[in-house]
Parts: structure tokens; sequence; C-alpha cells
């Protein structure tokens, strides 16, 4: 059955009962000194929609079922008044009435339906509510008699001055179910927002997901357009000043479309958008602005987006001291290699002689060894790379010979195609699948990958050296330092692993990185020895002063033999990874040349696969692996890896500083939900400081729905009382949320402007 096939309430009663309403309510405005309320379409609409929602429903409420039309707002804007705000809504129901009503009957029941709403203190307070200048009334009617009646309140918006386009550069708004595909993606969605900032007069676009931006902005069509919100507009003096435009509250700057923002792309990372959306008008310049976005989607206004500071940090990496191997039983001996001097000769392709000579000194000390790396770069022929590599060999033998007359029997002569360094070059440069090749077809096919550089590496890898070893004995009295770095040269020469391992040992207790060891041939061993790797890798965490493209190198040749290497071996190596990655990745916008040189965590994941390290070295590696997954927008993975760090964090109470650490961390990868879980059950034991307080203030003000509404408003009234200053310049600076009534009526109460 109809609703309308038991309503007893004729058109005329109909409109008879809304016009003396409005007198009764005008004539208590105009007792308190209030403008009366004119009667309004748009309202009226409202209010008879809600009548007939609670008729059929046997309700009394505000709020509907359904969400587009679950509050008195959405219900104002769904029947045309998008041009209104302040919206506020009154409701009821009477007893059965006997029908027909005639011009009495209705006075009578106006005259009921205004005292139980003068009666009830919310809905008088609507009625006196000087806000409003609009209000309208809808009816509905049970089979049983019963009436059901809404009063809607509204009031309009204001028409801001200097306004760039009269009609919004032709935006119209978009339908109601205009981003009902971007259900999952609303939380990143909300966030576009906070990717803009004002850098002089430019207004710049900066967002992180390249993916991201194409789900959100999907055709030609879809678009960006800035709003401009002047501090003036929400004044504490007066009613907000924003404009009844359904599209913009402020001044609109000239809309893109996604093919404009992508254009004007000046991001160096392919995985990121930095791109200008115009120019701040030149009347609103040096004022104090706030920014929105309008979301275009299909050429229409989806989205209306204004934006807040969250506070975000990264997690630092703990501090955690690797474990390092002291072998019993062994000794330090006072004589043998104490010091070794590195020659370099560079050499052009087809070209047996350096293009330069390097001086060499001689000292009184006697020469016990020369060890000479002669390279070929792999692009040549094999034939002629043997002959070159060999002649350059032989060259550098006979320079040095006839510099220090150093005997045969001291070379040790290693020449051939720079194999070692191409290999790691193609990881470096993550060219995995031509790393997968044979030698000839790498020959072949490297020049496919335009990208890498290969003029540069290829001069590299022709780079040939002669390390020339002196022997001496030290006194007794030499300090540890050199007792230690001597011992590792011979032993290390000598292949003594014992002995090269106690003196790593020591000299990571007395916190000295033994500069020779990334030099060859002492370079070669360490990476080449597994026996080594555990003490190499702590010497090399200990240390910064060695760059990360060599600490790299080591990090890769250890990571091709992991199977040899003890489970201390590899927990000092994920250690190394993550010191030398960790940094690196939290540029934001990283060049994607940069990015590769990182190593991929999937060469770190094989290589713990099964092993128990302690928490600290998991907690570390999962940092970066956000990191770097971050870079490139893999989800699946970063969630993965924030699973793994949230969880450490799950049941452990900790001090206030790291536990602000903590959930700044949370913020910036967006998870407001776990910083507000965490420092809420804090807060309502009162163990929050300042800092704290203010960080729990800002995500909840951004984040915060129906259900946290009240922790919002306890929250805002303490940080208000406990840093009055602070939180005044805060709201002041995000001005756009005195557009929320209640949250105004504090600011002004408490900062007075």
């Amino acid at each position: 059955m109809s609703l309308n096939s038991f309503c007893q309430l004729t058109p005329e009663n109909n409109s008879q009962l809304r016009t003396e309403l409005a007198q009764l309510v005008n004539d208590l405005r105009k007792e308190k000194g209030l403008k009366p309320l004119q009667q309004n379409e748009h309202l009226q609409k409202a209010a008879e929609f809600h009548s007939k929602y609670m008729v059929a429903n046997n309700v009394l409420e505000h709020i509907e079922k359904d969400i587009k039309n679950s509050t008195p707002t959405k219900r104002v804007m769904n029947a045309g008044g998008n041009y209104l705000e302040s919206i506020g809504e009154n409701c009821l129901y009477t007893v059965p009435q006997k029908f027909p009503l005639d011009e009495n009957g209705v006075k009578a029941l106006a005259k009921e339906m205004f005292e139980s709403w003068k009666n009830s203190p919310g809905h008088y307070a609507n009625m006196i509510n000087k806000v409003y200048e609009l209000g309208d009334f809808g009816f509905a009617v049970t089979e049983k008699n019963v009436v059901y009646a809404t009063q809607v309140f509204g009031k309009k918006g204001v028409v801001v001055k200097n306004q760039l386009s009269k009609n919004a550069f032709g935006l119209v708004e978009a339908p109601k179910d205009c981003a009902d595909d971007l259900e999952g993606l609303m939380n990143i969605v909300n966030q576009l927002g906070n990717s803009i900032e004002i850098e002089g007069n430019e207004v710049l676009f900066y967002y992180s997901n390249f993916e991201r931006f194409n789900q959100i902005l999907k055709g030609e069509k879809d678009g960006i357009a800035i709003d401009l919100i002047q501090r003036d507009q929400v004044l504490c003096s007066r009613e907000n000043q924003l404009d009844m435009s359904p599209v913009y509250d402020g001044v609109l700057l000239k809309p893109l479309y996604k093919n404009e923002l992508l254009n004007r792309n000046q991001a160096e990372s392919e995985y990121r958008i930095v791109t200008s959306l115009g120019t701040v008008p030149e009347h609103l310049r040096n004022k104090q602005l706030n920014i929105s976005l309008v979301l275009i989607r299909n050429g229409k206004a989806c989205l209306y987006l204004a934006p807040g500071e969250v506070p975000a940090d990264h997690y630092h990496l703990t501090k955690v001291e690797p474990v390092l191997f002291n072998p019993p039983n062994t000794v330090f001996r006072n004589e043998g290699i104490v010091e070794s001097v590195e020659v370099k000769y560079d050499f052009r392709t087809s070209d047996s002689i350096p293009i330069t000579f390097p001086v060499l000194k001689g000292n009184n000390k006697k020469v016990h060894s020369v060890y000479i790396q002669s390279f070929t770069s792999i692009d040549g022929n094999k034939s002629a790379n043997d002959y070159y590599h060999y002649m350059r060999a032989q060259t550098i033998k006979k320079h040095i010979q006839s510099k220090l007359g150093v005997p045969d029997e001291a070379f040790t002569i290693d020449a051939k195609e720079n194999w070692d360094l191409m290999n790691f070059q193609m990881l470096y440069y993550f060219a995995d699948s031509l790393a997968t090749l044979s030698h000839d077809s790498i020959k072949e096919h490297y020049s496919d990958y335009a990208d890498i550089p290969w003029k540069e590496l290829f001069q590299k890898q022709r780079r040939s050296t002669a390390t020339i070893n002196f022997v001496d004995k030290l006194p007794s009295n030499s300090p540890m330092r050199l007792v230690a770095e001597m011992n590792l040269r011979t032993a290390l020469i000598k292949k003594n692993w014992n002995q090269a391992n106690k003196a790593m040992y020591e000299l990571y207790q007395i916190r000295q990185f033994p500069d020779f060891i990334t030099e060859p041939p002492f370079f070669e061993i360490i990476k080449a020895r597994s026996e080594l790797t555990q003490n190499a890798a702590a010497l090399f965490v200990m240390t910064d002063e060695v760059d990360d493209n060599t600490a790299t190198q080591f990090l890769y040749a250890s990571l091709s033999r992991s199977n040899e290497l003890s489970h201390e071996a590899k927990e000092n190596l994920s250690l190394l990874y993550a010191q030398i990655a960790f940094d690196l990745l939290t540029i934001w916008d990283l060049p994607s040349k940069r990015l590769a040189n990182v190593i991929h965590p999937k060469r770190i994941i094989a290589m713990v696969e099964g092993e128990k390290f302690r928490d600290e070295v998991m907690l570390n590696m999962h940092l970066t692996f956000i990191n770097y997954f971050g870079q490139i927008n893999d989800l699946k993975n970063i969630r993965k890896s924030f699973d793994f760090v949230s969880s450490q964090f799950d049941k452990v109470s900790l001090p206030i500083k790291e536990e602000i650490d903590l959930v700044l961390f949370f913020n910036r990868w967006s998870r407001y939900d776990l910083t507000i879980k965490r420092l809420s059950a804090l807060f309502k034991e009162n163990k929050l400081n300042e800092d704290a307080l203010f960080i729990l203030a800002k995500t909840l003000s951004f984040y915060h729905n129906d259900s946290n509404e009240a922790l919002l408003d306890e929250v805002m009234a303490k940080a208000s009382a406990t840093n009055k200053t602070k939180w005044c310049k805060w709201i002041n600076s995000e001005f756009q949320q005195l557009r929320k009534k209640k949250l105004k009526e504090m600011y002004c109460k408490t900062c007075g402007s």
C-alpha cells in the first residue's frame, strides 16, 4: 500500500499547517530579537522526505539507514540545497488525530507540535538559533492517523569576492555516486589534500604513488582544481563566509586534467608526481591561506577535500651490536706486512700503456710482495682481451721493477676480463635477466640495456692496480691498532683465517676500521672467503667511513654464497644491509637510478629464510623493506613488513619518547588508527606528555568518525588547557577546522580571534 493512500492531510491542510507552524516559530524568534526564518522549497523537500521515512520505518530519529541520506545535511544536499549550510533538524510525532481537520483543527495541531518542540531543549535551541535564516516543514501520516513532522533549518552560503570564474570554469556537481568505485581507497583519497604545498606563489602537487594516482584519476576528464580559502572567511566575529557555490568555498584556480598533470610532472622518480597546479592570484598573495582540493571525475566536481596536517616521521633504525667471532688459541705476531700501498693504472680501450704512470716512492722497508690485478673490460673480443690484460700486467710489473727493484718472485699477477666487477654492476643496476646469460651472450646483448652507463662502467672495469706490501718488525710497545692491522694484512696474504678473524675482532673492540681491506688484494680475499664474512661485516657495520658502493659490493659477494655462511654472519649482513639502504630510501623523490643502487629486499629475504634473528635485527630489516617497497609503491609487501613491525609493539609498553617515535611512524604510513589506539589508551590513563597529547589531537582531528567524536572533544579540551598558545597557533594555522561549529566555539572562547 502506498503511503499516500492512507494520508489524511489534504493539500490544503498541509499548506495551512506549514504556514501556522512557521508563524509560531517566527513569533518566538521575534521575542528573542532574532530574524524570522524564510520558507525554502529545498528544505521543505528534505523535511517531507524524512517524515515519510519515519512513517515507513516506524521510527523517530534523525539518522536514516541509507548512507546517501543518513544525515539531515545529506538529505538537504540531495534535495537540491547545495547552496545551504549550517543545517539543523527537528522532528516529532503526535497522538492519533481525528480527520478530517478543519481550519481550527489545523491550528490546534500546529500549536501542539510547536509546544512539543519548545518544551524540548534541543529542539528549542534549533528554533532560536541565530545562525539559521531558512526553515521549512514536511509531514506524513500513519495508518493510525499519527502525524510525523520534520522541520529543517539552514543558512544560505555567501559569495566570495574576486572569484576567478563566475561559473567555476564550467564545473558542475557530479552525481552522488561519482566516487563509489573508490570506496576501498577513500582513506588514500582523503589525503590528496595533504599532497599540496604553496612554494613562493606556486601551488605544487607532491604525490608519492603513481599507481594510486591512475586509480583515482582514471580518464582524461578526471582532474584536480585548487580552492584557496582565506583566514578572514572563518573569523570569530561573524558566521563563516564560505561561498554558496556547490563546487568551491573560496577562490578556485583553473582545473587541470589528467594529461595536463602528467605533462607537467617534474619528479625524478618514475613512481612520484611533482607538478604545478597553478599560481596564487595576485589579490591573495601575502594573505593567510589554506588549500582545499576539488577532485574532478568525468569532468564534474566529485569530492571536496580539505587537508589536515598530521605529524609523521620515519622510525629510525635501532642500534644493534653485531656478533663477532674471537678464535681461541690464536696469538698475534710482531713481524709481518706493516704497510700496503695501492697503485692505480687506468687504460684506454685497446691500449696496454696507461693513460698516465703513477708516481712510485720507495721507503726504508723491505718489499714483501706485489699483487697485480690487470683487467680488460668485458666488451672486447676475448682473444684481444687476453692479450691486453696480459700486456697491461707486464707494463705494471716493469714500471714497479724500474722504480723499486722488486725481484720477479715477489710478484703475483691476476690478469683477466673483469667479470667480477661486471657481475656486481649488473646486479647493482638490477639487470638480472642479463646476468643470467653466458659471458658470450652478455657481450652480445649488454647494449640492449640502454639506461645503464656502460661507457663509465667499462672504464672502471679496465682500472688495474698493484698492491705493494712492505714487511717489518713492530716495536713491543706498538699500539693495538698497528699490531692488529699488521696481523690482518699478513694473515690475509698467507691465508691464515683464524689470525685474520682475531685481528678483525680486536679492531672492532677498539673501534678502528682498517681502510686497506677495501683495496686489492685484501678486498678480493674478504669478499671471497665465507670464513671471514661475519667479522668483516661487523667492521663495515661499525664504520661510516666506507662508501656505500664498496660496502654493497661486499654484501653482494657475500649473498652469492649465503649457503656457506654461519647464522651470525647472516645476521651481521642483515644489519649491514639496513645500514646501507635505510637513509637513502628515506629520500622522498629518490631518482630511479639511485634506487637501482639498493639491493632488492628479495635477495636479503632469500638469505635469511629459516633463520631466527634477534628481534632488533628483524625490526631494522623490515623498516628498510618498508622504505624500499614504499619507493616502488608495492603495497602488498609494505603491508607484510608493516604488520611485522607493528606486531613487535602490540603488547609492549614503551617510554613516552619511544611511543612518540612509534606513532609518528604509524602516521607516516597512514595508519592513524594505530596511533589513535595507542595514544588514546594512554590518554585515558593520563600518561601523555604535551607532545604526545598534541599528536593525538592532530591525528584525531584529521581522522575521526562518529565513534570517536566524544574522544576528540575531550582531547581538544585537554590540549587547549595544557598549552593554550600552542593549541591556538595550531588551529589558526589550520583554520579550515573552524568550519566545525563546536570547534569554532571552543577556539573563539579560548583564543579570542
